[in-house]
């Protein structure tokens, strides 16, 4: 009668033992079916947020299509204007300085053989180098023109190339989880503060590209109009006594250019005669200079022009450069979320975590419990004060003297 009474006792205890367990069980089920509730409208809000940042980024690739097409066009059309202007610009300086060297070598081959000719052969041969020196930087300043349109090009090039690479990873990254509202604000904010020092910088260096050089614009030219004549080499006062010497009349006028080259080389030529011809020269080489500056103002406006299109470019290379780092921040958030979701993979372990705490609770004897601690250790990663406390409680401790409580446990397993 006695066994079987103390049978009906464990019968009973292990009856409420097992009602215990059911109603934890029934109220863990609860507060997941709650927490599901709630993953689930997160889910919901999260792919409508989705959807809209898609809509917005597809607008945004679109606006940036747009506007690359009509910048590309523009720069197309002002490199073709370039072009042609440069083009028509070298053929007519080509045009305005052949008659000039022909006549100076006209001149020089007249003067040739006359014995008070030296200094005015020196003159025109000092001009025919003056016209060869600007020959030259005219030839310098088309390279340069070219070299520059090959480098809008360049950069055009790149800024395509840029634009699609943008468009491909805003469209792989619209298909992922995106970030939250709080990290896109910080993102956004800090690209807005960012400061702009590229595009100075570049424009600052495209202002000062041309440098000083011999065969620059910047070099002293020679006048060969405003230099000091001396004496015999042409100037325009003349002792009356040498033109009574030659028997010149006061009446003289000094005969044209043409006349000059076209009349035969006299016998005798005086002093007079040299320095009406090289007054002829001083007149061709000033008209020579008055077309060489046109032509540079026609330059100067070409390379304002130049400068206004780097300037354009820059403003553009700086856009998409924002846009990158833009890019770069979404895929960082990117790699978050992946993290994230690896995570919850490890949170099938819940119920086997949650089935050995309860275990090690309800067991009454020490040694069992002490059998148990190496098992929490494994799955709850702790650390060896926190086993040896556990140990301690294992085999009858107060649980008010461990300085921990199982709180502090379970946020270990959670932040794994």
């Amino acid at each position: 009668m006695s066994e079987t009474n103390e049978r009906g006792d464990e019968h009973e205890a292990q009856y409420g033992w097992q009602e215990s367990e059911l109603s934890a069980l029934r109220a863990e089920h609860s507060f997941l079916q709650s927490e599901k509730e709630g993953i689930v409208r997160q889910l919901s809000s999260l792919s409508d947020d989705l959807n809209k940042r898609e809509i917005v980024h597809r607008e945004r690739i679109s606006n940036l299509e747009t506007k690359m097409e009509s910048k590309v066009s523009e720069y197309q059309i002002i490199i073709s204007n370039m072009s042609s202007q440069n083009e028509t610009m070298s053929n007519s300086f080509k045009l305005a300085a052949s008659p000039c060297t022909l006549r100076l070598c006209k001149l020089a081959q007249l003067f040739t053989f006359t014995p008070f000719s030296e200094h005015c052969t020196i003159s025109i041969f000092t001009s025919m180098e003056i016209v060869r020196t600007l020959l030259k930087q005219l030839e310098t300043v088309r390279q340069n023109h070219s070299r520059e349109i090959e480098d809008l090009m360049a950069k055009l090039e790149d800024t395509e190339e840029k634009l699609w690479q943008l468009k491909n990873t805003i469209s792989s990254s619209s298909t992922s989880v995106p970030s939250s509202t709080t990290s896109g604000l910080a993102v956004s904010h800090s690209l807005r503060s960012e400061p702009d020092q590229m595009v100075f910088t570049q424009v600052h260096s495209s202002q000062n590209r041309r440098q000083p050089s011999s065969h620059g614009y910047d070099e002293p030219r020679i006048d060969v109009t405003n230099m000091v004549r001396e004496d015999g080499e042409g100037s325009e006062w003349v002792e009356p006594a040498v033109h009574r010497s030659y028997g010149r009349p006061g009446g003289y006028s000094p005969p044209p250019l043409e006349q000059l080259i076209s009349s035969p080389m006299p016998s005798n030529v005086g002093l007079a005669q040299q320095d009406d011809a090289v007054s002829v020269a001083s007149i061709n080489t000033d008209a020579t200079s008055k077309e060489i500056a046109r032509l540079e103002v026609k330059l100067s406006s070409g390379e304002m022009r130049i400068h206004q299109l780097t300037t354009l470019l820059h403003e553009s290379e700086a856009e998409n450069a924002k846009l990158v780092q833009l890019s770069d921040a979404l895929k960082e958030e990117i790699r978050r979320s992946t993290r994230n979701e690896s995570r919850e993979k490890h949170l099938e372990n819940m119920e086997y975590m949650k089935n050995i705490i309860l275990k090690f609770l309800v067991m009454k004897s020490g040694e069992e419990r002490k059998h148990m601690v190496p098992v929490l250790k494994t799955v709850l990663q702790l650390s060896p004060q926190e086993t040896s406390d556990l140990e301690h409680l294992a085999v009858g401790g107060e649980e008010g003297s461990s300085p921990h409580g199982w709180g502090s446990y379970l946020h270990l397993w959670s932040s794994r």
